[in-house]
């Protein structure tokens, strides 16, 4: 009897030990598990408060550059004969005009438009002004852009193009600038707006001259002795068949440039930056220009620095 009670107490010694283990076996899973999650809910925490932080611009992550070494610029400048041309797109900023053609009943189109004469040669708006000044900055941060690279400015003879450039690029009236003073600045006719309306018409060549002293506007325009003969399109021809809007009551100050004209004239432009030898070109110009050559809608003082062979010598189809 004493030998069973003490195999019964042994029996029962062992299982109290074997729940006493699973019990502490679970206690500690328990624990373990209790401060995970809170260590990894802390962490969450902070990544949210970090996301959120970003997202409010609080702490705005820094934008940084890889710098070449010594052995890259060596290559770069045993390569720069063979570096691909590189075109530096720029269109000018807002306009009055522009303000003028989102207005409604004065939008292309409508039944009500008319061509304003006021117009003419359309200046930058006190917005597109401030497009134009914060222009120095985004191109300052625009990784592929450094302004000692630009080998050729090329600007449109229109007014709002030039003064985007010179605001842009921190320009003074006598063309000083440490960044650009060693950098020629030829204006292209060729470059200038489709003629849609009489804000796309521009000032003679001798008040440019005596506007802008810094611009060359000889190269491109005959020479120094050029007369004042208009450089925008005049329509000669007896013949002519309305294109824009039109037969709904809306009135225009002048002819516009037909399709083929203009198609003509983006093909010459095309022709003569293919010509060019310099590598790195900035061209500042306009909406119908770009459009032709690249087939996307710029905003007012957008940027993109495209290889010159995307761009197109047949054009693309006017969006308008």
């Amino acid at each position: 009897q004493r030998q069973n009670t003490m195999t019964a107490l042994t029996v029962q010694a062992s299982f109290l030990f074997t729940v006493c283990g699973c019990f502490l076996a679970v206690a500690e899973g328990f624990i373990q598990n209790f401060f995970y999650q809170n260590k990894v809910s802390i962490h969450s925490s902070k990544h949210r408060q970090k996301f959120v932080q970003f997202a409010s611009g609080d702490h705005p992550p820094k934008i940084t550059s890889k710098k070449k070494n010594t052995a890259d610029k060596a290559h770069s400048s045993d390569s720069s004969s063979q570096m691909t041309k590189r075109i530096i797109l720029i269109r000018h900023g807002c306009t009055f005009a522009n303000e003028f053609l989102a207005r409604p009943g004065t939008r292309w189109g409508d039944p009500t438009f008319y061509d304003c004469k006021s117009l003419t040669d359309a200046k930058l708006s006190p917005r597109g002004v401030q497009q134009a000044l914060g222009l120095r900055q985004r191109l300052s941060e625009t990784p592929d852009f450094d302004i000692g690279e630009v080998d050729l400015i090329v600007v449109s003879p229109l007014t709002r193009a030039i003064h985007t450039l010179q605001l842009g690029f921190g320009i003074d009236d006598q063309g000083n600038n440490v960044s650009t003073n060693c950098i020629p600045i030829i204006a292209q006719p060729l470059a200038r707006e489709r003629l849609y309306l009489c804000s796309d018409i521009g000032e003679t060549v001798s008040s440019l001259r005596r506007s802008y002293p810094w611009i060359n506007f000889s190269t491109e325009f005959g020479g120094k002795k050029a007369d004042d003969s208009p450089w925008w399109y005049v329509h000669n021809d007896k013949k002519y068949h309305e294109w824009r809007p039109y037969g709904e009551g809306q009135t225009y100050q002048c002819e516009g440039e037909p399709e083929n004209d203009f198609n003509k004239r983006m093909v010459a432009l095309y022709d003569w930056l293919d010509n060019k030898t310099e590598k790195n070109i900035v061209l500042v110009c306009h909406w119908g220009v770009l459009q032709w050559l690249t087939g996307k809608d710029y905003d007012n003082c957008e940027v993109d620095i495209v290889p010159f062979d995307h761009l197109s010598r047949s054009g693309f189809p006017s969006l308008l």
